[in-house]
C-alpha cells in the first residue's frame, strides 16, 4: 500500500494518477469536469468564447456543463443576486442582538404581568426596547414611592417586584444560571444565523458570477455574428 522513496515506478499507473491529480486541481480552480477530455474541451471553449473558467466555476450549478450556457434568464439571476444578498445582510442584522447576550453579565427577562423586557443585575435593572431610560437600582427601593420610577420606564408594580428580589443569594444564583443559559443559546443562534448568512452570501456570489458569464457569452455571440456578416458581405 505504501511506497518508499522511489515512488510509483509503473508508467501507466503513474500517468493515470498524474492525470487524476491534474483533473482534481482543475475542478478546484475551474469547473467540475468529469474527465480530462471534458476539461480540455472546457479550456478550448473558454478560449473561443473569451470566458473566464474561474468565473464559470463560481457560477456553480447556474452553469449547464453539457450545454455550456447559463440555465436561468437574466431577470432571474438579478432577482437571485439581490434576494440572497438581502437575506445575507438580514441574517447578519439578526446576529447583532444575539452578540449582545455575550456582552452583558445580566439576565434578559420579561415581566409576565406587563410583558416588559428588561436586564436584571445583582443590584440594578434596566428596561429593553423602551428607548432612553435610566437604571433602576436597589437603593431606590428604600426611597418614597420607589424613587423616580417614571424615568426608568418600569411601572410601580414592576419596581415593587424587583425590590423583592434584592438582595438575595437565590437571585444571584438565578442570574448566573440564566446568563449561562442565554449565552449557550446565543452561541447556537450565532452559528445558525452565521451559517445561513454565509450560504446566502455564496448564493448571491454565484448569481453574480452567472450574470458575468451570461454577459461574456452574449458579447462573444455578438462578435461571432458580426464577423460572420462581414465574411458574407
Amino acid at each position: 500500500m505504501f511506497h518508499g522513496k522511489g515512488g510509483i515506478t509503473d508508467p501507466i499507473i503513474k500517468g493515470y494518477l498524474g492525470e487524476q491529480s491534474s483533473l482534481m486541481l482543475f475542478r478546484f480552480v475551474a469547473v467540475d469536469a468529469e474527465t480530462n477530455r471534458d476539461a480540455r474541451g472546457m479550456i478550448r471553449w473558454s478560449r473561443a468564447k473569451n470566458v473566464s473558467l474561474e468565473t464559470v466555476g463560481r457560477a456553480g450549478d447556474y452553469f449547464d456543463l453539457e450545454r455550456r450556457c447559463i440555465k436561468k434568464q437574466v431577470l432571474h439571476l438579478v432577482f437571485d443576486k439581490r434576494a440572497f444578498g438581502t437575506l445575507s445582510v438580514l441574517f447578519m442584522v439578526f446576529m447583532l442582538p444575539v452578540l449582545a447576550t455575550f456582552a452583558t453579565s445580566r439576565a434578559i427577562l420579561t415581566f409576565n404581568s406587563s410583558g416588559r423586557w428588561f436586564l436584571l443585575g445583582q443590584h440594578s435593572a434596566k428596561t429593553l426596547f423602551e428607548g432612553s431610560s435610566e437604571e433602576f437600582d436597589s437603593e431606590q427601593c428604600a426611597q418614597p414611592k420607589l424613587g423616580d420610577v417614571a424615568k426608568t420606564k418600569f411601572t410601580q408594580s414592576d419596581a415593587a417586584s424587583l425590590c423583592k428580589l434584592w438582595p438575595g443569594p437565590k437571585t444571584t444564583a438565578y442570574i448566573e444560571k440564566t446568563v449561562h443559559e442565554q449565552r449557550f443559546t446565543g452561541g447556537w443562534l450565532l452559528l445558525f444565523f452565521g451559517l445561513f448568512s454565509f450560504r446566502c452570501w455564496r448564493g448571491s456570489g454565484k448569481a453574480n458570477a452567472a450574470l458575468k458569464v451570461h454577459q461574456q457569452l452574449s458579447t462573444s455571440s455578438k462578435q461571432e455574428k458580426s464577423m460572420s456578416q462581414e465574411l458574407q458581405g
